[in-house]
């Protein structure tokens, strides 16, 4: 897929999210050149993410109250051997994903309900109601049999400190990025 192509789809069809640090992202599915289907992709901008690493660098390098684990080094280590890229040139197609939880649901989440722990519940079009929870990334959830992220009509906070309403806990999704040369927000 021509990369300009695959940015006019994603404006046009999916509603972006934003974490204050990365720029708009565009969460959905695609399909690879080679038929490959994968449920969960993030479009998101190469000037946003370069212009966060230099950021963070910038922050960090001359810091020597920052803790070993969290220094520079770490820093730079994270932003060039974590996570996953996907070529745009790859992806053939792209479609709405199944667990991308929409931006309005997504607002009604609050803070952490125990240090790196968020907990909410999901009430689904048909009333009924399940417990969702992320350490920290809340781009594509698991979901219950049955139902997409599309069911969900409302999303009601974990109260901190009170005792889960239900066993089963449907936590994050991993994804892969397709970052954009051409995208620049």
């Amino acid at each position: 897929m021509e990369e300009k192509e695959l940015l006019k789809w994603v404006r046009r069809s999916v509603k972006p999210i934003s974490d204050g640090h990365s720029g708009n992202r565009y969460r959905c599915s695609a399909v690879l050149n080679d038929g490959l289907y994968l449920p969960c992709v993030v479009i998101s901008s190469s000037k946003a993410q370069v212009d966060l690493a230099l950021r963070r660098f910038d922050e960090t390098r001359n810091d020597t109250k920052l803790h070993k684990s969290v220094g520079y080094r770490s820093i730079v280590k994270t932003f060039v051997t974590s996570g996953n890229a996907l070529n745009h040139y790859d992806i053939k197609e792209l479609t709405l994903s199944d667990y991308a939880i929409s931006p309005p649901r997504l607002a009604e989440i609050k803070d952490e309900t125990s240090m790196g722990w968020t907990e909410f519940y999901a009430t689904m079009e048909d009333g009924k109601e399940f417990c969702f929870g992320t350490t920290f990334h809340i781009e594509f959830f698991c979901m219950p049999e049955d139902c997409t992220a599309k069911n969900i009509v409302k999303i009601t906070p974990a109260v901190r400190g009170e005792p889960r309403k239900y066993e089963q806990v449907y936590q994050e999704r991993p994804f892969l990025n397709a970052i954009s040369t051409n995208y620049n927000a």
